[in-house]
């Protein structure tokens, strides 16, 4: 059964053998903070990564951060329909880093994982606030971002671009009334089942009953 597991159910001696035979020949940095920050980040509440297991093989791992989107960001506020009267910075959250091992390229991984952070997204917004997820993109991964509904907004420089995706509001009355919403929840539903998310489902299910 494939999983998407948090790093907090690793003890050190399990985190260090999942990572083991973790290969990421592309980006040496992106394997790095794995082998070197990304356990302790996680239990330190610093940014939450996540691995993707199958057939007992991590293949992949994704970390998300809590974001804010400034009064500043005028022209990504006028993306979201965010009006100037509100002057307060507007909850988001951030796709810090994804990684796919290299044995395990090319096999869907990636949108799995941006499915993942979509649906983390949501389960914030239930609770404190998110009205985007956010990603600073490699040149080379533009592309796969595209792909899967990210859309750019700004060349921040010649190494990165910042995309965003639009996470509207899924209050539990819209979703009741809203086919296509009420379609979204059940098909986020249906993902935690598949990796064994059973908290984030609760979020949904919720939405469905309330």
């Amino acid at each position: 059964m494939p999983q998407i597991i948090g790093l907090g159910e690793f003890s050190n001696s399990q985190f260090k053998k999942a990572v083991k035979l973790f290969e990421c020949s592309q980006d040496g940095a992106l394997l790095d903070y794995l082998h070197k920050n990304a356990h302790s980040h996680h239990k330190q509440g610093f940014f939450q990564t996540y691995f993707y297991r199958d057939e007992g093989k991590y293949k992949a791992y994704i970390s998300l951060a809590s974001a804010q989107i400034t009064g500043e960001e005028i022209a990504l506020r006028e993306k979201l329909d965010i009006g100037e009267a509100m002057p307060y910075p507007i909850p988001a959250l951030k796709i810090t880093r994804l990684c796919i091992s290299d044995e395990f390229q090319r096999q869907n991984i990636g949108s799995i994982l941006i499915e993942f952070a979509k649906i983390a997204a949501y389960e914030q917004q239930s609770k404190i606030g998110c009205r985007a997820l956010l990603v600073d993109s490699k040149p080379g991964a533009i592309k796969f971002y595209d792909n899967t509904n990210f859309t750019v907004l700004s060349e921040m420089d010649k190494d990165t671009t910042f995309m965003f995706m639009d996470v509207p509001s899924l209050r539990s009355k819209a979703v009741k009334d809203d086919p296509i919403k009420k379609e979204l929840v059940n098909d986020f539903i249906v993902f935690c089942e598949i990796f064994d998310l059973a908290h984030y489902s609760k979020t949904f299910e919720k939405m469905l009953t309330e």
